[in-house]
């Protein structure tokens, strides 16, 4: 995910940069789905993408289906 303000400019730089894949570009949110490159590790690609400027959330690859059942998530406080 990335901030609408600064734009998905600095961020195509640096998936250039560290030669990933974009294997989904999201049109209805500020995000995008990459594919890392077979010499990086998982860890070292999220850690690399965590401080690119304008990203201000990198996640896990994971799939949420509409007939999934509501999980409730209660704040303790």
């Amino acid at each position: 995910m990335y901030d609408a303000e600064t734009g998905k400019a600095p961020l195509l730089k640096a998936i250039e940069d560290y030669k990933c894949e974009i294997k989904y570009d999201y049109g209805i949110i500020n995000g995008m789905a990459l594919k890392k490159p077979d010499d990086k590790t998982l860890e070292e690609t999220m850690q690399y993408f965590k401080n690119v400027k304008g990203v201000i959330n990198v996640e896990y690859d994971h799939v949420y289906r509409l007939t999934d059942p509501v999980k409730l998530r209660l704040e303790i406080k």
